[in-house]
């Protein structure tokens, strides 16, 4: 079409828009078809008396029409632009709460008690390790101080028990020992080892009684195996001399009688032999089973009063933790709110809500609870 229809065009449009409008003097000016040169131009009430084909031909066209469909186009291409390019806010609605960052405080005690002393009030600001409330501390107090009594007393008891069973007389108290307790112990220990040792020495007296015994029956079969052959050597030499008549029948059963006699008691003492020898062994076995259940016995004595300590130890670091609680304090920087106690005597419950203590300039957070179908936009 080129720059002159457009220019036609263009001319054709601007002349309908003032048509239309009422602007200007409406006169539109074409190109005559047979020269290039020429033009002829036509005035709205010029058309208004041509024919109804020519009227229509030579009246520029409406541009209402060609408005709607720029206006159509326009609107399109923003959409898709839109579209493509946009964002779109999806709002997911949740319930939920508004807290500090760093989560309010409920403070509550360990375990029941007496309010002693309130030290703050509703909207007084504390520091972390302040003060806040103490309770009464009497009770827990005697119990640190029983269970602490006892740790150390147990502590003394083993060092006496060790000293027992090494067999000293004495032995090193530990540092924090009651001077006292200690004393009583050393002299328990004296009186043990002396119990001992003397229970010892009656069983170790009984071995050498049956350790001489034997020796004795020992020396007597010694000597009358010695004498056993002579007494039968004569015995036999008298009833010759009684067979020949040289010997009286006295003197030949007294030879007899004596060679029986030796070899009887020969014989008892051979017996005798076993029955010493078993009874040194059942001493001496006395002797071993009497050390070995005294150390047995004190071992485990031993073994129950350090299981005691160490029990003591874990019971005396809760006892110290017990009366460590009775005194709340700030766990954080904060402002008191909603202080649930007033009255100093009053009693307390294991857990009870005391009072809050809120993060102080710290960012605000809210806590929701979102359902699954939202969760994919938040």
């Amino acid at each position: 079409m080129g720059f002159g229809g457009l220019s036609r065009h263009w001319t054709v449009w601007k002349a309908a828009w003032l048509a239309e409008a009422g602007k200007g003097s409406g006169t539109i000016c074409r190109n005559d078809p047979q020269g290039a040169s020429r033009k002829w131009c036509l005035t709205p009430s010029s058309t208004e008396f041509l024919p109804a084909v020519l009227e229509i031909q030579q009246a520029p066209p409406s541009p209402i029409g060609r408005a709607i469909l720029w206006t159509i186009l326009a609107v399109f291409t923003a959409g898709t632009l839109w579209a493509t390019f946009g964002w779109i806010d999806i709002v997911a609605t949740a319930q939920g709460k508004i807290i500090p960052s760093g989560y309010s405080k409920v403070i509550q005690p360990y375990e029941a008690g007496v309010i002693a002393t309130i030290h703050v009030q509703n909207g007084q600001s504390v520091k972390r390790g302040d003060a806040l409330i103490e309770l009464d501390p009497t009770l827990n107090r005697a119990d640190r101080d029983r269970v602490s009594n006892e740790y150390r007393a147990a502590k003394v008891d083993a060092a006496r028990l060790r000293a027992l069973i090494a067999g000293s007389p004495t032995f090193e108290a530990p540092s924090d020992g009651d001077p006292q307790y200690v004393l009583l112990q050393r002299q328990l220990l004296r009186d043990q080892l002396a119990e001992y040792q003397a229970r010892a020495d009656s069983a170790q007296h009984l071995i050498d009684q049956r350790r001489a015994g034997l020796d004795q029956t020992r020396e007597n079969i010694r000597r009358l195996e010695a004498t056993v052959p002579m007494d039968t050597e004569r015995a036999e030499a008298i009833k010759q001399l009684f067979d020949h008549q040289a010997a009286s029948r006295m003197d030949f059963l007294q030879a007899e009688e004596q060679r029986i006699d030796k070899t009887q008691e020969l014989a008892g003492q051979r017996k005798k032999l076993l029955q010493d020898r078993s009874a040194l062994a059942e001493a001496q076995k006395n002797y071993q089973v009497f050390v070995s259940e005294f150390q047995q016995s004190k071992q485990v004595d031993l073994s129950t009063t350090e299981t005691k300590v160490a029990s003591l130890v874990q019971e005396v670091t809760k006892a110290g933790q017990r009366a460590d609680f009775q005194r709340l304090t700030a766990p954080i920087d904060g402002v008191v709110q909603q202080l649930g106690v007033h009255t100093v005597g009053g009693v307390v419950t294991p857990a009870q809500a005391l009072l809050v203590v809120v993060p102080q300039d710290h960012p605000v957070e809210i806590e929701a609870q979102v359902d699954n179908k939202d969760v994919g936009f938040v």
